[in-house]
């Protein structure tokens, strides 16, 4: 318990603050931001399709660089009726059924 109280002091939690503070700050000065490192991971994705680059592990953080910038791609789903009456149908059928349906 004498620990939990430790940590309770102002004095303790200012001086935790101020450790963090310069240990976060220290590593945010040595790091580049993701979107700096697009233009090699674009590089790397032409050289594989270009067949100069044959390292998967190089191609899939390339991709994973890339999917974390701009997002990762989704997939777009077109649907089309070929046959308007057929769905009409079977709505109007649902909905009669529905109303047949009794709620207990």
């Amino acid at each position: 318990m004498a620990a939990c109280d430790l940590l309770k002091q102002h004095n303790v939690q200012r001086f935790l603050e101020k450790l963090r503070e310069q240990a976060i700050g220290r590593v945010q000065e040595k790091m580049v931001p993701w979107v700096g490192l697009l233009g090699r991971a674009q590089q790397i994705i032409l050289a594989t399709a270009e067949g100069r680059l044959k390292s998967r592990l190089q191609y899939e953080a390339a991709v994973y660089l890339i999917n974390r910038v701009l997002g990762s791609p989704v997939a777009t789903a077109e649907i089309s009726l070929l046959d308007q009456n057929r769905v009409t149908g079977a709505i109007k059928n649902l909905t009669r059924r529905m109303s047949e349906v009794k709620v207990a």
